[in-house]
């Protein structure tokens, strides 16, 4: 990874990003489609897309290439996102978009020469992110905690790909706090790292039978 220039005069980082559009994302927008298809309204939070940890630190990126926009309520505050017009015709391989899109200060900047289909990016089942070590940038310019986890016997009720409504599972959450956020672990299930934003949206897609240790 080269090294990071920083301004002279006040010590920012003057680095511009190039973010790849990856599987990991397109699933992410999949699941917002999915969510706006069936609740019938173009306006959501993340917190109910029922996203993994890593499609929630990367969703932001979708921004960048064009496929969600930011909504604000009448006092500019954000309340949610919007899908971009492009997003129907784009998972219906109908419409190419920049396979990478540059960034500075989270701000697009430019845009890859090359673009890309649906059918181009998503070729297996296996989604992937960026590492901070890929993703490209150039001069212009987490935290981790050890959290002991609860195991209980739950019945899913949620609409999350991979996992079956009615059906109980094994689960490992993290604890459950009123206002944190909530990290949720499926015994057997590969890639199955959920995260809620509260309590509210954790009971809301599980219900728990009884506690296993």
């Amino acid at each position: 990874m080269s090294e990071v220039a920083h301004c002279d005069h006040c010590g920012a980082k003057v680095v511009e990003y190039w973010h790849k559009l990856t599987p990991g994302l397109v699933k992410a927008l999949i699941k917002a489609r999915t969510h706006v298809k069936d609740t019938g309204v173009n306006l959501f939070e993340t917190n109910e897309l029922e996203l993994t940890h890593s499609e929630l630190c990367n969703w932001s990126k979708l921004r960048h290439h064009g496929l969600v926009v930011k909504h604000f309520d009448s006092d500019k505050r954000q309340d949610g996102w919007l899908l971009s017009r492009r997003v129907g015709p784009f998972l219906r391989n109908e419409l190419s978009v920049p396979a990478k899109v540059k960034t500075f200060r989270n701000v697009t900047i430019g845009h890859d020469s090359k673009e890309v289909f649906l059918r181009d990016i998503y070729t297996n089942d296996l989604p992937y992110f960026e590492d901070i070590n890929s993703i490209e940038r150039v001069t212009h310019e987490s935290e981790v905690s050890n959290v002991a986890l609860k195991s209980y016997e739950a019945r899913y009720c949620g609409t999350s790909f991979g996992l079956t409504k009615g059906e109980l599972y094994i689960i490992q959450t993290s604890k459950l706090t009123v206002g944190k956020a909530i990290m949720v672990k499926i015994k057997g299930v590969s890639n199955s790292e959920l995260a809620y934003a509260d309590i509210q949206s954790f009971t809301r897609a599980w219900d728990v039978a009884r506690v296993i240790a």
